[in-house]
């Protein structure tokens, strides 16, 4: 499919413009029908939003990092997916049916973290073999794929 001359970017523009041309007539006509409601499908393009940020961020780096760079940046969704859920259910249980915050709540429990650390340590281990070098601009686009690809997973828990 690819063809000389045409950045990666364009083919995840097609990507996206593709799915959004074609899931958005049935879209609307399930809203109209009261099959799909407006908060559903707000929700949902949210979380293709987040999804599309981690692509483009994932394609853009990968412009100037390497594959293997980058594939362990993009396995920190994770960790990121690991601590904003923790994070998000300590805030709750601070706060009681009411809304109203309790004096006491559960703490910050950072073994919940250490499975997905240990599954990132061992795609490091696997992927760089020793090759890390100086960090890139790539490095840094890399980091939006994890973090919305980790938005989107905690969008759909929603």
């Amino acid at each position: 499919m690819a063809e000389p001359g045409v950045d990666s970017s364009l083919y995840a523009l097609s990507r996206f413009s593709v799915a959004l041309l074609a899931l958005t007539p049935g879209s609307i006509g399930a809203i109209r029908k009261g099959v799909l409601d407006w908060e559903t499908a707000k929700g949902a393009a949210v979380c293709g939003s987040w999804v599309a940020f981690g692509y483009l961020g994932q394609t853009l780096g990968l412009l100037s990092t390497t594959a293997s760079r980058s594939c362990v940046i993009c396995t920190l969704h994770c960790v990121f997916v690991a601590a904003v859920a923790e994070f998000m259910r300590v805030q709750k249980s601070k706060l009681d049916e009411c809304g109203v915050v309790k004096k006491e709540g559960k703490t910050f429990d950072f073994m919940k973290l250490a499975p997905a650390a240990v599954a990132v340590l061992g795609v490091a281990i696997v992927e760089l073999k020793g090759a890390g070098g100086a960090p890139t601009i790539g490095d840094l686009l890399s980091f939006a794929q994890p973090i919305g690809f980790g938005m989107g997973y905690l969008q759909l828990e929603e």
